[in-house]
């Protein structure tokens, strides 16, 4: 658990020794002091004027892979492309200041929530979660240390994918406990009539961490249950897919599927649209509305591709708003929710 900050104004110019003390007779592990000088440079971003008054909630997909030296391809392929260059340069991830300039154009453009992509340190979970990969400096050390933090909120999607667990007792050893103390107890965590909200990339990947589906359903109604000793009244669960993923997701005990992207044939306006048309109708399981711009992952692939047009991509948000969730609007948890994709996937070419 990070003990939080603690700034000293006392004129100190060095620091020797940290002591740390209990004022009992508990037993405590200590891993990590960071000491640094803070500065707050003269053009730092001004506070945001949020214009998250809509009666939306609108999330993006976010995944933090930028930090240069420190993540596979990163910048090396993204800057000898103008499309993905990104408009605020290559800053390094991690750095409160970045985190606060992304947090106040996200605030001042509707943006209620970041939707963050959770890697496990360990390729099978069987220890105590201490640092995460790379990815999570962004949300632990810049997000969480930034000063407008409390102008968008975040919620985390469990990339179950590369990095997992192999039953129950791992879960609830190591990767719960850690969700709970490090993000779900921060009251910046997102949550709907008080229902936090927690996604999972991978279903099939799930279900055969806890030995099946219904092991799996076990566990999610796990978490549904225990997150109430935080304060919650439950807990709301997305899984990544499609319509023909409902009946699995329905028998795992999810609330919604969503869409991370549409592919390269959500440069059009009439695919993305025909995609939630074709998951209006089927009640049982929600499908989370998305507005996309495509795929251009020439920075990985060495293949461009088209991204939507703006007019293009303002009818598939107006599709959204006057079609799609007057449709569904049933006075439950998911009226008015929507998401953008994405944020910051460069080498994968969906970035708004």
């Amino acid at each position: 658990k990070d003990c939080g900050n603690h700034v000293v104004t006392s004129g100190m110019k060095s620091v020797s020794k940290v002591f740390v003390t209990l004022s009992d007779e508990s037993e405590a592990w200590f891993d990590d002091v960071k000491v640094f000088s803070l500065y707050e440079f003269d053009d730092y971003p001004k506070a945001p004027v949020s214009v998250n008054d809509d009666d939306y909630e609108i999330g993006v997909n976010v995944c933090n892979l930028w930090r240069n030296g420190n993540c596979g391809e990163g910048y090396d392929a993204v800057a000898p492309f103008d499309e993905l260059y990104p408009y605020i340069g290559l800053a390094d991830e991690g750095l409160p200041e970045l985190a606060d300039w992304e947090i106040v154009q996200m605030a001042e453009h509707g943006i209620d929530f970041q939707h963050v992509c959770w890697y496990s340190p360990q390729s099978v979970t069987s220890a105590p979660i201490k640092g995460t990969q790379m990815p999570q400096a962004a949300l632990n050390d810049g997000y969480m240390k930034a000063k407008y933090s409390d102008s968008v909120k975040f919620c985390i999607m469990w990339e179950n994918a590369n990095g997992s667990v192999q039953n129950e007792e791992q879960f609830k050893k190591y990767v719960w406990p850690y969700f709970k103390e490090y993000y779900l107890s921060d009251p910046r965590y997102y949550s709907i009539n008080n229902h936090a909200v927690i996604t999972i990339w991978n279903r099939d990947k799930y279900a055969s961490s806890f030995g099946g589906i219904s092991g799996a359903k076990a566990i999610t109604d796990f978490m549904k249950e225990d997150v109430k000793k935080l304060g919650y009244d439950g807990l709301i669960v997305w899984f990544s897919g499609d319509a023909s993923v409902k009946q699995i997701v329905n028998d795992l005990g999810g609330d919604a599927v969503y869409s991370y992207n549409y592919g390269r044939s959500g440069e059009h306006a009439d695919y993305q649209i025909g995609i939630m048309n074709n998951n209006m109708n089927d009640y049982e399981v929600y499908y989370v509305p998305s507005v996309s711009v495509g795929f251009n992952a020439v920075g990985r692939h060495d293949e461009r591709s088209g991204m939507i047009t703006l007019d293009e991509h303002k009818r598939v948000c107006e599709y959204i708003r006057d079609e799609y969730i007057p449709t569904l609007n049933d006075g439950s948890w998911h009226d008015n929710v929507l998401m953008v994709s994405t944020w910051n996937e460069y080498t994968e070419g969906t970035y708004v």
